[in-house]
This record gives C-alpha cells, structure tokens and sequence, in this order.
C-alpha cells in the first residue's frame, strides 16, 4: 500500500515561505527518504516496501523530534508575538505523512499493527499542539530503583517497594525514608535485607500490556483490538451507593487494575502479577521507571472507562498529571461519559486519608483545579 502524498505535494506544503525549493538542511534527511521512497518503490519486493515506508516515517518522526520543543511562536523586540507559520505549517505535512506511513505498514503487515498505535501516539505528541508532554517522573526515592537497573547494565532494578518496608535496617544507617539514601547505600541496602528484584518491561512485553481505541471506540488489547476490555465482572454500582457497594478509603474491594500512560499517551493496564521470577510488579515496570504522564488504578467495563484515579506511590501523580491523561484520552475519542475520578488526598504524613470523586467530563472540562467533587470518602 503506498501511501497517497507524493514528493511533489509534500514539498509544496513544507517550502519555507510557499516556496517548494526552499527546503533547509534538517528537512532533508525526509527529503532524501522520501525521493528513495518513489524511486524504488514499483520494483521492490513486499518487504522492500515495508522498509521503505518504514525509513520514511523515521525520517519523519526524527524530524518532529528536534522540533518537539521550539516554540510555534516568534517573540518580537517592541512588537506583538506572530505564529511561525513555516513550523507550523511543516509540523502538520510531517505529521500527515507520518501516519500515512503507519497506515500503511498497519495494511501491509498486519502484526505491526500494535507497533504502529504506539508509534502514532508518540509522533502526534511530538507534533505538540494540545498534545503537549506534561511528564512525571519516579518519586524521590524511588528514582534509584531505575538507577539501579541502569548500573547493572539493565540486568536488575532493585525493588524500592522491598527496601522501604525494612525500617530496621533504614535506621541502622541513620536514615529514615529511600530518598535519604544514595545509589552506593541503596544497593548495600538491598545485599542486607534482599529487596527484591521489580520487573522492568521491554518493548515487546510493554507492547502486550497495551490499550487502544477499535473502530467501535470502545477500549480493547492492542493484541486483541475486536474483544473490548473489561477489568472486572462485577457490575458498577450507581454513584449514590458508592460508599457503601465499592470504595473504602483504606483500599478498595473492586477489581481495579494497574494503569500507566507514558508521556505520549500510550495506555498500558496490568493485574500486577510478577512473572519470571521477579518479587514485585509496580507501576514503574511499564515503562521501565521512565516518566509517565500519570499512572494509578482504573477499571473498564465492556470497553468503557469507568474509574480513574491516581494511587501510585512510585509515580505519586498530581492531579494535574491525571487530568493530562485524562485530556489525551478525550482527544484520542474515548468515551468519558460514564467515567469517574478518584484523586486522593493525603495527610501530612504522607498517608491517603481520602478519595475527591469527580465526573470525569466535568473533571475535564473545568480543569482540574475547577471541579468539584461530589463525593468524598
């Protein structure tokens, strides 16, 4: 399948000031894939297809990426700030051709679909636009964990989840919380007491763990895109008997599953169960400790999101960050309709004393510092 903008086109939408000719040099790397792209294509075989198209969505995507963060606007001396109309112009033909492409390696290779979702939330992000990144990363503390994974050449994270339990040993060491300790004591601490190791996911697996939209919008596996997904059985209980039929403030008693976006807006879910060993799975094996745009519990029900809230201790997202994800979620076209929030408030102390309830269209559409809860538990 060839994707349907030529060359032709495409420079006529990228020439600096309406110029096809006036190309730049960091445009040319997509120039150079994409005339590739045409001269090759009648004789290639499939798989020379599949490449082809692929080397020009990297180009694509490549380009999108050094221009993630340059402002849209131009800042004057004395005078009004005007949109750059060149970057503007180029971010949103970069982005078409982009998704031309995995359109395209979707049709011709159908395993990548899942690849292809992932990679569609990524280059729409860059692009910017509403889709800005607002990341959170790793709570102090729990930043040595990925640390850890790092210095071991990517072999092991140690399980901050395992070292903050020892109190004991904490206070031998004169320290009271796993932000107090560097990387040198982090891991000692852990040839102590034997944490445990927390599974970090690689690419393939984080792939698996994956949500997207099916045609009937409705959330599904990106392994399985024609079964909507439901992360429970039990049925959802109407919002007058909440407090009474599902949530409590020290815990809940309902089948919420683990869920983190990454700071593209890639959806992933999971029970938490370690696998292969490994002693724990948090809401840092996802995304391998890397930052997330909010990450929490959440439930789904024949395809629909019902609850999302903000319970991570390795993440502990703002409700800022939740209502970030909950943003990309509506631009992505979920239905939010019967969607409810949960931010939780804590103490000084640090310790989740309640839960604020939200709609999650009223949540979105006043903002979060806006809304206002009807109920708290």
């Amino acid at each position: 399948m060839k994707i349907k903008t030529s060359f032709v086109i495409f420079k006529g939408k990228t020439g600096l000031d309406g110029d096809p000719e006036a190309r730049g040099s960091k445009i040319q790397e997509i120039d150079q894939a994409f005339v590739t792209y045409e001269a090759q294509w009648n004789g290639a075989s499939d798989a020379g297809k599949i490449q082809l198209t692929a080397n020009l969505f990297v180009a694509c995507k490549n380009w999108l990426k050094k221009k993630e963060r340059k402002s849209l606007y131009k800042e004057r001396f004395l005078q009004p700030t005007i949109l750059n109309t060149n970057l503007h112009d180029r971010k949103k033909a970069i982005l078409a051709v982009a998704e031309e492409c995995l359109d395209a390696l979707a049709v011709m290779d159908p395993q990548l679909w899942t690849r292809t979702e992932f990679d569609r939330h990524k280059v729409r992000s860059l692009e910017g636009g509403e889709r800005l990144r607002h990341a959170k990363t790793l709570s102090p503390g729990y930043n040595l964990e990925r640390d850890s994974w790092l210095k071991s050449g990517k072999t092991r994270a140690i399980a901050g989840s395992g070292l903050s339990s020892d109190v004991k040993e904490l206070k031998k060491k004169n320290k009271t919380k796993l932000h107090d300790l560097d990387l040198k004591d982090y891991i000692k601490l852990d040839k102590l007491v034997n944490g445990g190791a927390v599974q970090y996911l690689k690419k393939a697996q984080r792939l698996d763990k994956m949500m997207v939209l099916n045609d009937d919008c409705l959330l599904c596996h990106a392994t399985s895109p024609d079964v909507p997904a439901s992360t429970t059985q039990k049925p959802f209980p109407a919002r007058e008997r909440m407090p009474n039929d599902w949530l409590g403030v020290s815990g809940f008693d309902r089948e919420h599953w683990m869920y983190a976006m990454d700071s593209y807006g890639n959806l992933f879910i999971s029970k938490g169960e370690v696998e292969d060993g490994f002693a724990f799975f948090n809401h840092s094996s996802f995304n391998s400790g890397r930052e997330v745009t909010s990450a929490g519990m959440m439930t789904i029900i024949a395809g629909k999101l019902r609850w999302i809230e903000n319970n991570s201790g390795h993440y502990k997202p703002t409700p800022d960050k939740v209502h970030q994800a909950i943003k990309l979620l509506a631009l992505d076209g979920h239905d939010l309709s019967e969607a409810l929030v949960g931010i939780g408030v804590y103490n000084n102390l640090g310790h989740l004393s309640g839960i604020e309830c939200y709609e999650a269209r009223s949540y979105l559409d006043l903002t979060h510092a806006g809304a206002k809860p009807f109920l708290v538990l």
